[in-house]
This record gives C-alpha cells, sequence and structure tokens, in this order.
C-alpha cells in the first residue's frame, strides 16, 4: 500500500495534498479507535499485558508505513489499564527511546542538518517538547483519567482526519 499510488489529489491554500491508501487506511483506524473512546457503552476491556507487545509491534509497523508511531501506540496504551501517571509515563519513555536513537543518528550529520531546513524544525521540536513537560508536570496533577482519555481521543480523530486527507 505504501507504494500505491494517490486516491486523489487536491490544492488548499496554495499547497498540494495527496490521499494515499496507505494513509487513508491509518486515518480510518484512528478514527474508529477514537471513536470507540468515546463511546462508553462501546468500550473494549482493558488488553492483557501479554499482548502489550503485539500492540508495540502493530503500531510501530504501521507507524512506520504512515509516520504516526505516537497515535498509534497511544490507541495500544489507552487500552493498558495505566493510571494517568502510568499512561503520560510509559508514552515519554517510550518516545525518549524513540528520539535517543534518532537524535544520535542527527549528531553525526549536526552541522548539515542545523544549517540545513530541517535544523529549525529540530529545534522548535526540542524547544516544543520541554515547554509540553513543563506545562505538563504543572497540569497532569489536576487531570482525571477520563478528561485524559477524552483529550487523547479528539486529538486521535484529528490526527486521523487529518492523516485520511491526506494533510499529514
Amino acid at each position: 500500500m505504501a507504494v500505491m499510488p494517490a486516491i486523489a489529489a487536491y490544492q488548499l491554500a496554495g499547497q498540494l495534498f495527496a490521499i494515499t491508501p496507505v494513509k487513508l487506511v491509518i486515518g480510518v483506524l484512528l478514527v474508529a479507535f477514537a471513536l470507540v473512546e468515546l463511546l462508553p457503552e462501546q468500550r473494549l476491556p482493558a488488553i492483557a499485558p501479554r499482548y502489550l507487545p503485539w500492540g508495540g509491534v502493530l503500531s510501530g509497523f504501521f507507524g512506520g508505513l504512515s509516520g504516526q508511531q505516537g497515535a498509534l501506540r497511544t490507541m495500544f496504551l489507552l487500552k493498558a489499564g495505566l493510571s494517568t501517571d502510568g499512561f503520560i509515563a510509559t508514552g515519554a519513555a517510550i518516545a525518549l527511546l524513540i528520539d535517543v536513537s534518532r537524535l544520535s543518528t542527527y549528531a553525526f550529520q549536526f552541522q548539515a542538518i542545523v544549517l540545513s531546513t530541517t535544523g529549525p524544525s529540530i529545534l522548535v521540536a526540542c524547544a516544543s517538547a520541554f515547554v509540553g513537560t513543563f506545562v505538563g508536570s504543572r497540569v497532569l496533577p489536576k487531570v482525571t483519567f477520563v478528561t485524559l482519555r477524552r483529550f487523547v481521543a479528539a486529538f486521535l480523530i484529528a490526527m486521523g482526519l487529518a492523516l485520511g486527507a491526506g494533510i499529514i
């Protein structure tokens, strides 16, 4: 699916967007899983710990195809039966491990990256991560897991719609 041609393309605000089969499928899955999270009567039971590695394999594989590892990983972590603190800490620890491997690769090409057009994006992303961590550490104690699940589900719906529409 990753090499299949775009299903459709359109222009918006002078920028060209393409809807590809793989992004459309993953976008639909994100929206579907998020909707299940929002509907209490449709809630799936928590995932048994022995199946969590399969969630990691599936989110890594499909995330690698679409570039949405974090969103897919979040779908599985929501079902892991974690507390609010555990959910945030587990997601952050996994993201840290992934980012350390990425940043170590970038370090070998640091000068070329910083001087290129992607350098400012990387610096903004790193600064945003620190700001998000700081704000999150202040807000997290006041947030219930139900509120967190709703926020994450809304974000996953937005990501799924944007991905399916070819925007990201």
